[in-house]
């Protein structure tokens, strides 16, 4: 029986923690673009080429899909899951856990330079707060950390690969976008920001005393 294997972590309990840990990173979100008026925003047209939304738009709908299959059907797809130690499922919790907690820490430093979009005309100033003392793009780093956690939770590939390739995509290939426009608004304190901060993780001889 899968639940004598897998203890804590069998079938029912993983549903309901991956279920929690969703709801979680929706309420961020949503508060955030409330207090913001982010909630619907078209302005990425403007700013990335379509073929990069697109991509985000195809693994979405991947993800979006997997998350369904993995909450309302997952006995049709139980057997393709991959079998993890118990020991790997229980460390899911607490790696989506802190990641969520560096999400929130990044929106309280951002304020209201928060965009979903890489648009710089409300940005008014470059925030070297909170996380982003230390590098860059805590956010991403936080999805990235976060969809690896429920991944491990889940045990669904296609949702753990989609949502990973979701924010692989906007570290390697939206970055340079996002990183060109902040150094035209700011050709001088973001090169100096720059020098001193690693995009992912910090740069240990700049760390601060």
């Amino acid at each position: 029986m899968e639940g004598q294997v897998y203890f804590l972590m069998k079938h029912e309990a993983a549903t309901i923690i991956f279920i929690i840990f969703l709801c979680l990173l929706v309420l961020i979100r949503s508060v955030y673009k409330l207090r913001y008026n982010h909630l619907i925003s078209i302005k990425a047209f403007h700013y990335e080429p379509l073929w990069l939304i697109l991509i985000r738009y195809i693994f979405g709908l991947l993800l979006m899909a997997a998350t369904i299959f993995r909450i309302f059907i997952p006995e049709y797809f139980i057997s393709h899951y991959p079998v993890l130690p118990v020991w790997l499922q229980i460390a899911g919790m607490p790696i989506a856990f802190l990641s969520l907690i560096l999400l929130l820490a990044s929106h309280q430093a951002l304020g209201d330079n928060f965009s979903t979009s890489i648009d710089t005309e409300r940005t008014h100033e470059i925030i070297m707060r909170g996380p982003y003392r230390f590098i860059r793009h805590p956010m991403y780093v936080a999805y990235l950390f976060f969809f690896a956690g429920l991944f491990l939770i889940s045990r669904s590939l296609v949702f753990g690969i989609s949502g990973i390739l979701i924010i692989l995509s906007l570290m390697i290939l939206r970055l340079p976008y996002e990183e060109k426009a902040l150094t035209e608004k700011y050709p001088d304190i973001y090169s100096e920001y720059k020098t001193r901060t690693g995009a992912f993780i910090p740069k240990i001889r700049h760390l601060p005393k």
